[in-house]
């Protein structure tokens, strides 16, 4: 994936991912992601889009994201490179989901991957009363 940039203000989408692995409900396994290239994204969403737009997140940008009931996977060998958000930018990240809290990956290896150039503007702070 190359040269995509996203400017997401009119539906409620709060991140985008070079390359998702995801999996709710039934168990993916032996899943491999290998020598790809995830470059020149950008992702401009903001809650400060207009009322009924965007939502709480600030343009969350994954370059490899492995979610929910997945075991056994590799991502191996990958090239992310200048990926920016006005949130916040995770190059490679393991995580579970919220749809299902006890859909959580087992066994994930990240290795060998390269990452430049990432950057991100970082949500702004904000004060409760």
């Amino acid at each position: 994936m190359a040269d995509f940039g996203v400017n997401i203000t009119e539906i409620g989408v709060s991140s985008v991912q070079g390359i998702h692995i995801y999996s709710a409900d039934a168990e993916l396994t032996d899943i491999s992601v290998r020598n790809n290239a995830v470059h020149n994204v950008s992702y401009d969403g903001s809650s400060q889009a207009p009322e009924g737009g965007f939502g709480d997140d600030y343009g969350n940008l994954y370059g490899v994201h492995v979610q929910g009931e997945i075991s056994d996977a590799v991502v191996r060998g990958n090239s992310l490179s200048n990926l920016h958000s006005d949130g916040y930018v995770l190059g490679a990240a393991v995580s579970g989901t919220g749809s299902n809290p006890e859909a959580t990956p087992e066994s994930v290896t990240v290795e060998r991957n390269t990452f430049e150039d990432l950057s991100a503007e970082g949500a702004p702070a904000t004060a409760s009363s």
